[in-house]
């Protein structure tokens, strides 16, 4: 590398500078998600700082829920010289409907479990016949 080439990065800089594991940056390379911006001729990987900012946009993209095939299909619209701001909010859409399904889901079990603690509180205290183990699991709907 000369001087006048732009001040590359390791893989392990790369790493650091993310905080996101050297496996996790080759598997993003593997699936075709990030590419080097350089190799050597001893087959070092080099990145530049635009790639710790995809790094960055693919690690938040996976916080707020997006598969890597999801983030992929993201970037390959930007790649295409479209806005992926239509794409995300769509995604994003699903997202919410998909967590809004989880939610009322998660609520209807704590309502059941409720029930059953409630229901059962005298098996509990009395222990268990020979045909059950325990009342509160013995009693809820299959």
């Amino acid at each position: 590398m000369s001087k006048n080439e732009p001040n590359y990065l390791q893989i392990g800089e790369l790493s650091k500078q993310t905080g996101v594991a050297v496996s996790a940056i080759r598997y993003y390379q593997e699936i075709d998600l990030l590419e080097p911006s350089f190799c050597n001729d001893s087959k070092y990987r080099f990145y530049v700082a635009s790639d710790v900012a995809l790094v960055n946009f693919i690690q938040k993209s996976k916080r707020l829920g997006f598969s890597l095939e999801e983030i992929k299909s993201i970037l390959k619209e930007r790649d295409e010289g479209r806005s992926p701001c239509p794409k995300v909010r769509l995604l994003a859409k699903h997202k919410i409907a998909e967590l809004q399904k989880k939610t009322a889901e998660l609520k209807k079990l704590e309502e059941e479990l409720n029930d059953y603690i409630l229901e059962a509180s005298s098996e509990l205290e009395s222990g268990s016949n020979d045909s059950k183990i325990c009342g509160l699991i013995d009693k809820a709907k299959d």
